[in-house]
């Protein structure tokens, strides 16, 4: 893929120096470590980082890792608004079967191509710009062929299953020949093995690495010593370092864009409360006779009693249809509740409908809350079946998920997370003369539990560690056998801390800015559905104003679309009132200049538009709740990418050392 084109390029080139080489973390590397001081460079940087991350997600054997690093690189290209982007994006279709990603990519592709015509017009066809508008062509031809098939493709993901791994046979001869020498020897030497001099380690880790690992030894035992504890987070992007999951959250937020925030708080999408969502999933959801349970309201103006949202005195009503749909609705807002993605919207819809149904009886506002009704989901059971066949409707209009391969890059994070904890405790004595190992390596007894906080425990005399354990040796030498690096086997001690995967942090912030990037999308089609919506109240405030005739209500809103402050929205909502559409269009090039008007009333079509507005609205909430909760757990995952455990670093060159000193 050939680079953008710009007179200097220096760090530019240096990467692509290491990159050619395939030296791909060391690339990384060195993006990161210039990227917040060269800003002139920053277009050829994420290009070549894109790219960069373009070739591991085609190379990566592991499907998960695959669509991390492909989501990663397109949203690399999409930070420069380049037609490059088509290309991951394809590829990710094709993984996920999503013929969403497919229209996208059509539609980069056919920006991309018409960029190219403009800068290629009249070149030899040949060379770069040639190769490209092939391959954007073949790209359009054969998304557009999946996506006219009007089926979504069988995702290859479910059906698939990631290699265990490679069985190492290292590990098991190694281990056979601790276990004959271990036989050996006495119990006093087999406690011994579990005190390591620090001094003689010292000397050992200068001896193996030289200076680079004294230095990074010393940095380590400075570190624990401090902070009394292994365990930290740390910024691959910046140099801070956090000591809870917490603050390295907040950081990730606050500065580098792992959070996306509308221009007003009032348009954030909100879920409901998790009081009301208790509700759902506890109350009884059988149809009410609403005539008998008004009366029963009018006559005793009695204060019902409830009970989880729901009232024993209601009287009810043998409905089968009416008791169909309304365990329908609670299946789907259980799980919505479950989800964290049932939206306030939603819930105002429903309560509407129930005030309204109740309004219709000539039951007041005030009685209305005075029966509190309105506090729980269960009021829906005094609806009619039609009533209560258009709530199901809306929520079975949402989508509890979506194909965007964000699971996959969760899962990913997950089992490389999983590879680098730690189960066993390294303490040291008040002096820091030794390292203490954990002394359930040596009993046998050491469970599944890791030690997730990494607290360092102190101890006065490091002679009486383990005195009284009485050595078993299985758990202790499998320890000592397997010297694995936990899923990142290119970092080893010492390199710098902030190249542990490095790779995969910067492909999940990537991932987490590429959601956020979607979330700004369904925002600003939230936005523009909201200010339709605006446009036919002032079309409908108008008519009525006027008190005019139908036809002549027409002609106003005309009149009103010629001057010159009405606005597009204006434009589009009176375009399509006027000609009876079903849906709104936001279309002013298909602005009819005849005024070919529908048999509908103005008003009639307003009503209609309205109720389609509302709808739309509601169900964008959840799309953007749902794209929500994703972030969320993309944060917590890049939050556990941060962690750094010393005691994971030091494993390596500890174990090596107590080996020799097991030969010895």
């Amino acid at each position: 893929m050939e680079p953008p084109e710009q007179d200097e390029m220096t760090l530019y080139e240096q990467v692509l120096d290491l990159y050619s080489q395939g030296e791909l973390l060391r690339s990384l590397e060195m993006i990161q470590e210039s990227q917040s001081s060269v800003k002139d460079e920053d277009f050829n940087i994420d290009f070549l980082e894109g790219d960069i991350f373009l070739s591991i997600g085609n190379n990566s054997e592991s499907l998960k890792k695959k669509v991390l690093f492909l989501i990663s690189s397109m949203e690399c290209f999409l930070r420069i608004d380049i037609y490059q982007s088509a290309y991951p994006m394809v590829k990710l279709a094709e993984i996920l079967g999503s013929v969403s990603f497919y229209k996208k990519a059509m539609k980069i592709a056919s920006a991309g191509l018409q960029k190219i015509s403009l800068i290629s017009e009249g070149l030899e066809e040949n060379g770069f710009h040639y190769e490209e508008r092939k391959k954007l062509e073949l790209l359009i031809q054969e998304s557009r062929t999946i996506v006219d098939s009007k089926t979504r493709l069988p995702c290859p993901v479910s059906n698939c299953e990631e290699e265990v791994g490679v069985i190492r046979t290292r590990f098991y001869d190694l281990l056979e020949s601790l276990k004959e020498s271990w036989k050996e020897s006495n119990a006093d030497i087999k406690r011994s093995f579990m005190r390591v001099s620090t001094q003689e380690f010292r000397v050992y880790v200068k001896i193996r690495f030289g200076e680079e690992g004294e230095d990074a030894l010393e940095q380590v035992l400075t570190h624990a010593k401090k902070n009394e504890r292994w365990k930290f987070w740390l910024c691959r992007s910046c140099p801070k370092k956090f000591s809870t999951s917490e603050e390295c959250s907040s950081h990730l937020v606050q500065e580098h864009g792992a959070e996306f925030k509308p221009s007003s708080r009032n348009d954030l999408a909100q879920r409901v409360s998790d009081i009301w969502a208790g509700k759902v999933s506890v109350g009884v959801w059988k149809p009410v006779d609403a005539e008998a349970a008004v009366q029963m309201i009018k006559t005793d103006a009695k204060v019902f009693k409830y009970q989880d949202g729901w009232c024993k005195e209601w009287p009810l009503a043998e409905d089968e249809e009416r008791s169909r749909v309304l365990n329908g609705i609670r299946s789907l807002l259980v799980s919505f509740c479950d989800q964290k993605i049932l939206s306030e919207r939603i819930r105002d819809r429903m309560m509407h409908a129930v005030a309204k149904r109740l309004d219709d009886l000539d039951v007041s506002k005030q009685t209305l809350t005075d029966c509190r009704l309105l506090e729980t989901p269960n009021s829906i059971c005094f609806l009619k079946c039609d009533e209560l066949s258009q709530i199901f409707d809306l929520l079975s209009g949402v989508k509890c998920k979506r194909h965007d391969g964000i699971d996959l890059v969760c899962s990913a994070v997950d089992s490389f997370c999983g590879g680098t904890r730690v189960r066993e405790k390294i303490d040291f004595d008040l002096k820091f003369s030794y390292m203490l190992l954990d002394k359930r390596l040596l009993q046998g007894n050491l469970d599944g539990r890791s030690n997730d906080e990494g607290k360092i425990s102190f101890t006065s005399d490091p002679s009486v560690h383990c005195a009284k354990a009485r050595p078993g040796g299985d758990a202790f030498l499998s320890w000592l056998a397997d010297n694995s690096s936990g899923g990142d086997e290119r970092f080893q001690f010492p390199r710098n801390i902030k190249a542990h995967n490095l790779d995969i942090w910067k492909a999940a912030l990537r991932a987490i800015q590429f959601t956020c990037r979607t979330l700004g999308t369904k925002y600003a089609k939230k936005m523009q559905l909201l200010g339709y919506g605006a446009a036919l109240n002032d079309a409908k405030e108008l008519c009525i104003r006027s008190n005019l005739q139908e036809g002549e209500q027409k002609s106003l809103l005309r009149r009103r679309c010629e001057e010159s402050d009405a606005g597009n929205l204006f434009l589009c909502a009176v375009e399509d009132v006027l000609r009876g559409a079903k849906r709104p269009t936001f279309d002013l090039a298909k602005r009819s200049t005849t005024h070919d008007d529908s048999d509908k009333s103005v008003m009639n079509s307003i009503q209609l538009l309205e109720s389609e507005v509302n709808k739309k609205v509601t169900q964008m909430d959840s799309k953007i709740l749902v794209i929500e909760k994703s972030r969320i757990d993309l944060l917590k995952d890049l939050t556990r990418l941060c962690v750094f455990d010393y005691r994971w670093f030091i494993h390596p060159p500890l174990k090596e050392y107590v080996l020799g000193q097991m030969a010895n």
